[in-house]
């Protein structure tokens, strides 16, 4: 269980805050377990969270928070509600501000700060900070309900309806004209007249066969079974067809555009040792055991979680070293960095680990090993791996401090396998065209 559903007895409500108070300690621990168990267990892990509700903090699960709650979001929790953060720092201090990924609602490639005051929306992810907040706007109310209602009301019409419409308008116009044609030739050509009574005007009787022929009555009929039977074959195949229309959409589809990660790939990193690239006299042992100190796997990040199961020894790996500081990744400086004692010598050194450009370009010979180690990550890329670099420099402080004398370690790749049921997708013999060009300026 990543986090706990309930009531923190350390939570602080600072006294600023309008309309709250500070929250009593439970007084036994059976009162703390209900509060536990007042939230949907099975789903603690995404849709718990800790608010405050009539001067008292209890867990609650996503769909129980309303206008007014304060809440609180911490590092990983995905916003549940269009919230408003509040202010927790004293006028003398330099707030920090949070991460909010809002890529899915805005498509921002990087995360953006957000500081006391201002609003992060629903379905938005926390990268960076814990901090309170109240909420203004649930449900369809919120930034992501309103899009969304924005896009339910639209009106879109399939392509099958104006290939339909199309057909019709044709069968309309060729009826006219065919009418037209029979109207000229029977009283222009032929002069025949045309009275009332059974049979005394053929002419009549001519534009209905020509109107009931021209008008494709069964076609609707045959293609609502021709859809009904094409979405029998994809459901035999384990799809889910919401709309028949798609079926022909899909049949006349060019082009397939899909994610890779987490969509072809089961989203499970791993390290291929066999293609690693260690350098400056750097062995593979030695560059997998670096790669475990610089990781942190109490954040459960899933490159630092592979980093340190891919050493061999991860149980014994801190046996004589001792992390002195962490600073954890940001989209901004693309590398986290780990100072390290060696207690056995009384040595401190630094670890980086991040995105390769970043690192080598911190290499004090960075002139002589800048084109082998890009010519590798292209290999990389053309191969579907994620490079991942490693620099050491001797001390402590920033990563940039003056005297600072950064050595490039090497590269490990990463690799998420395919799923196996879509093998046979990658295996299909359609013309596949990737973008290893492309790959180069946005590793990691």
């Amino acid at each position: 269980m990543r986090q706990y559903c309930g009531f923190y007895p350390e939570t602080i409500i600072p006294d600023s805050y309008p309309h709250t108070a500070r929250p009593s300690v439970l007084s036994s621990p059976w009162a703390a377990l209900g509060q536990l168990l007042s939230c949907n267990l099975p789903h603690v892990y995404t849709t718990c969270f800790q608010v405050l509700r009539d001067k008292q903090v209890r867990g609650m699960d996503a769909v129980e928070i309303v206008p007014g709650d304060i809440l609180l979001v911490r590092l990983g929790d995905i916003v549940p509600a269009d919230i408003k953060i509040l202010g927790e720092h004293a006028e003398d201090e330099e707030e920090a501000p949070m991460q909010i990924d809002q890529a899915a609602l805005t498509g921002e490639s990087l995360p953006v700060k957000k500081f006391s005051g201002d609003t992060a929306f629903s379905g938005s992810t926390v990268k960076q900070g814990e901090r309170h907040a109240v909420v203004y706007a649930t449900g369809v109310n919120t930034f992501f309900g309103r899009a969304a209602a924005l896009i339910g009301s639209t009106n879109n019409v399939a392509n099958i309806q104006k290939v339909m419409s199309k057909i019709g308008a044709m069968c309309l116009i060729t009826i006219g004209i065919w009418v037209v044609i029979e109207l000229g030739v029977q009283f222009g050509a032929y002069g025949h007249s045309c009275y009332t009574g059974e049979g005394r005007c053929p002419t009549v009787t001519n534009i209905l066969v020509i109107i009931v022929g021209g008008i494709p009555i069964a076609m609707p009929t045959v293609l609502s079974v021709t859809l009904a039977l094409g979405a029998y074959q994809l459901a035999k195949h384990g799809a889910i067809v919401a709309r028949m229309s798609a079926v022909e959409e899909m049949a006349g589809m060019d082009i397939l555009c899909s994610d890779k990660t987490g969509t072809l790939t089961l989203n499970k990193l791993s390290i291929d040792l066999s293609a690693s690239f260690p350098m400056g006299g750097t062995d593979v042992n030695t560059l997998v055991k670096y790669g475990a100190l610089s990781a942190d796997v109490g954040s459960e990040e899933a490159i630092d979680v592979v980093l340190h199961n891919t050493y061999p020894d991860p149980d014994g790996l801190w046996k004589g070293y001792r992390r002195l500081k962490f600073i954890p990744f940001n989209p901004n400086d693309k590398f986290t960095m780990a100072v390290i004692e060696d207690e056995r010598t009384g040595q401190v050194f630094r670890l980086m680990k991040g995105a390769p450009q970043v690192v080598l370009k911190r290499a004090y010979d960075f002139a002589e090993i800048h084109a082998p180690v890009e010519q590798k990550i292209i290999e990389y890329a053309n191969r579907g791996y994620r490079a991942l670099g490693f620099g050491i420099a001797s001390g402590a402080g920033a990563a940039d401090a003056p005297g600072t004398k950064w050595e490039f370690l090497g590269l490990l790749p990463l690799f998420d396998p395919p799923r196996y049921e879509a093998w046979g997708l990658i295996q299909y013999p359609l013309s596949w065209k990737s973008l290893p060009t492309l790959t180069l300026p946005i590793i990691c």
